[in-house]
């Protein structure tokens, strides 16, 4: 069975119109089972991909060279949102665990968690690994990305 996403309109749950043909296979009046789960705005993950842009190009500025990938592991890292996972056998350095580092994709975190994560993500970075991102002139405009990134602005 296909997963459908749709939203609530009063009482009726109503597909996204791309879904709708799946429910057309179906036979009038069979049994589904729904399980709820909020969606998140696809142009929150987007901005938040901007936003990390700005901040590598104002981090850029400074004394050090950064990108988006690196600044996810690292806010990652920093916040926890990774798990140790153990090795079959220690490496030849004695390593016994590696680092997986969680998603932040849609099925993994809500929208609220995911506004926490951003904002989060945007302070660690300016008060631990680059405090000249304040000045620089990307700063309005991150800031601005960060304020439309929230649960009420869908």
């Amino acid at each position: 069975m296909p997963t459908i996403w749709g939203q609530r309109v009063g009482h009726a749950i109503v597909p996204y119109g791309k879904y709708q043909e799946d429910l057309a296979d179906l036979p009038e009046g069979c049994r589904l089972r729904i399980k709820l789960d909020k969606d998140r705005n696809g142009k929150f993950s987007s901005l938040f991909h901007l936003m990390l842009g700005k901040l590598a190009k104002a981090i850029n500025r400074g004394p050090a060279q950064t990108n988006i990938d690196a600044l996810k592991q690292w806010v990652k890292l920093k916040k926890g949102w990774y798990d140790a996972v153990p090795l079959p056998q220690p490496a030849p350095d004695g390593t016994s665990h590696a680092i997986v580092f969680r998603s932040t994709n849609f099925a993994s975190m809500g929208e609220e968690d995911f506004h926490a994560f951003c904002t989060d993500a945007c302070e660690l970075i300016r008060a631990e690994l680059a405090p000249w991102v304040s000045s620089a002139p990307e700063w309005p405009e991150i800031r601005q990305i960060i304020a439309s990134i929230t649960p009420e602005a869908a």
